[in-house]
């Protein structure tokens, strides 16, 4: 297993969901969908696995 490093702006292409929304993870806003919290979930454990 190999952890890849990617740019924030990767990372949320990966996660398909805007920069923006992934700042607001990043900063605990609670008016994130749960939708983008999975999507982000799912590509990171996509890049770790990869």
């Amino acid at each position: 297993m190999k952890c890849r490093k990617l740019t924030a702006i990767q990372f949320a292409e990966r996660s398909a969901i805007e920069r923006v929304t992934l700042r607001k993870i990043d900063r605990g806003d609670p008016g994130v969908s749960m939708g983008a919290y999975l999507n982000m979930l799912k590509a990171r454990w996509n890049s770790i696995s990869e």
